[in-house]
């Protein structure tokens, strides 16, 4: 059968995803995963691996994990253990989105949560590496940093949970 409609409305966004200005103007990077990491997260460098920001302090950005259009883009998939990451220095990237809306323009907040509690319902470890409205905090389990000079937010959606951010990190 053939197609009979069509749209011209862009299409819906997914964590990792190109921002609407990013094509040709995306600096990327490969780097080894040191564990498993969905689409549009904060990475950083732990021994030369690619890894969710975790631990008291935020440790060096190395940009946002990009989406491959080879895989799905379900909630808890992307890059495994041991394969390498397509990651986002530069540029507009859509990335996972918690909390309450920040003001556009502004230098969003990155959870790295410390603490695998399962018990303790306010820690969510699986939040590691996200963009978030939520206060900054050194609360062992809750860990939220302001990110660093060259990341920006330039728009938020909460209902899909995903914001739009403007990658400008050195190297």
């Amino acid at each position: 059968m053939a197609q009979t409609s069509y749209s011209l409305a862009a299409s819906q966004a997914c964590a990792g995803m190109e921002g609407p200005d990013a094509h040709g103007k995306q600096k990327k990077l490969s780097k080894v995963c040191g564990e498993d990491i969905p689409f549009g997260r904060l990475l950083e460098l732990s021994s030369d691996e690619a890894v969710l920001p975790q631990g008291a302090e935020l440790g060096r950005l190395i940009g946002a994990s990009a989406y491959k259009a080879a895989m799905e883009p379900e909630e808890d998939t992307g890059y495994l253990d041991g394969e390498y990451a397509n990651i986002v220095r530069r540029g507009q990237i859509w990335v996972k989105y918690t909390g309450t809306a920040p003001t556009a323009m502004s230098v969003p907040n990155i959870s790295h949560n410390s603490d695998d509690d399962i018990e303790n319902p306010a820690v969510a470890p699986e939040d590691r590496g996200t963009v978030t409205g939520d206060e900054t905090s050194t609360d062992p389990g809750e860990e939220v940093s302001a990110a660093p000079n060259g990341v920006f937010c330039l728009a938020v959606d909460t209902t899909l949970e995903l914001a739009l951010i403007e990658l400008n990190l050195p190297g």
